[in-house]
């Protein structure tokens, strides 16, 4: 998909895409705050406020070829045993069978878990400040 996607945007009006990218990541909202809500609506406008074709472009354009990397094996996190935090959002977008294989990729990980899905991760920053904190406290 990530192809096509990239020539579609390089292709489209940007101007009138744009809505339809808040759409999309409004759509990973789970059970935030109708005030939670109207904050990321806020950011994503704000955000794609100044974005440029070129810049979205370029930006999924990288992103686009992380999908590419040599996947990763258990072996590559070998030397990071016990100082390993996964913070997984309770309802994100990414199945359990992915997380599941996020996990079995680490070496004695320390699994926090936090309400919401992948928005959460910038809605409640405080909840991840915390639960970071707490971890580095403790290797």
């Amino acid at each position: 998909m990530a192809p096509l996607m990239l020539f579609y945007m390089k292709h489209c009006n940007y101007e009138k895409l744009k809505p339809k990218l808040i759409k999309v990541g409004m759509g990973h909202s789970r059970n935030e705050s109708k005030e939670e809500l109207a904050y990321a609506k806020d950011m994503f406008e704000t955000i794609f406020k100044d974005y440029t074709k070129e810049k979205d472009v370029h930006i999924s354009g990288l992103l686009a070829d992380l999908m590419k990397q040599t996947p990763v094996t258990e072996t590559d996190f070998r030397m990071l045993k016990g100082k390993i935090l996964l913070i997984l959002p309770d309802q994100d977008f990414f199945s359990g069978k992915m997380q599941k294989d996020l996990i079995q990729l680490m070496h004695d990980p320390v699994i926090q878990y936090v309400s919401g899905g992948h928005l959460s991760t910038i809605l409640k920053a405080d909840d991840y400040v915390k639960v970071i904190r707490d971890f580095l406290g403790n290797i």
